[in-house]
């Protein structure tokens, strides 16, 4: 009783350290991060601003 209660929290733990709100991976997320922060620093042009 006490393996399956020590099963349950891994997988839980493992569920819970896992588990991504916006459904991208590791690599997409930094994609979307770069992108993000390069549409911050272009203007209406599409001149990179300082």
């Amino acid at each position: 009783m006490i393996t399956v209660g020590v099963v349950t929290a891994f997988v839980l733990a493992i569920a819970v350290l896992t588990h991504d709100r916006d459904g991208l991976d590791f690599g997409a997320r930094e994609v979307h991060r770069a992108v993000a922060e390069r549409d911050r620093r272009t203007g209406p042009l599409g001149t990179v601003v300082p």
